[in-house]
């Protein structure tokens, strides 16, 4: 007598040749479900941000169902830069608590040292991270060398390179000077 024996999505035929118990062995592999995070970065205005190096790392240690452990805990197991859309994803990962971490700034924007804390599993098996960074800026203040009070109306003459960035400026009454956006390197006297 011929019967059918399913087994997700694979179908095995066998024919009963004597009567009672027949046993059957079958091979069958488990693919683990993996996901996959995604990280998009951007700027002011929603700018997407290219150039930002991202460190992903396993939270805690990552272990199959029988208590194997995959990845140890504090493992790297991806590093990703943003492209020209602001946006970076990583390999297949195994499901698991995982921390993003921005590691180096694109350029002209401050380094973002949040820890972004990402859970894959069966119903979140793709993860999207948003991280917005501010553009660099410096704030340079005078204070008296002898008994550091502020000093107000103190004029600077402020260069880069280039000239692009050329300004003489005086500090404000709280004895400050905010320059947006500095470039690299900048030269004050």
């Amino acid at each position: 007598r011929r019967q059918r024996q399913m087994c997700k999505e694979t179908e095995h035929e066998f024919v009963a040749k004597d009567e009672g118990v027949v046993t059957l062995t079958l091979d069958a592999t488990n693919a683990r479900k993996t996901g996959q995070i995604t990280i998009t970065k951007t700027g002011e205005n929603n700018k997407k941000l290219s150039g930002a190096v991202f460190e992903i790392k396993a939270a805690k240690d990552i272990k199959t169902a029988g208590g194997t452990t995959l990845v140890a805990a504090n493992t790297v197991v991806d590093t990703v830069t943003t492209d020209g859309n602001g946006s970076a994803a990583s390999k297949q990962l195994e499901l698991g608590q995982y921390i993003v971490k921005e590691k180096t700034a694109p350029d002209g924007y401050v380094l973002d040292t949040t820890e972004h804390a990402v859970t894959l599993d069966d119903s979140h098996t793709s993860v999207n991270v948003a991280v917005q960074n501010q553009k660099n800026a410096i704030v340079l203040q005078k204070v008296s060398k002898n008994d550091g009070t502020v000093m107000e109306g103190v004029t600077f003459h402020i260069w880069n390179d280039d000239k692009s960035y050329d300004k003489t400026q005086k500090t404000d009454s709280l004895s400050l000077i905010h320059i947006s956006e500095p470039t690299r390197p900048l030269y004050i006297s």
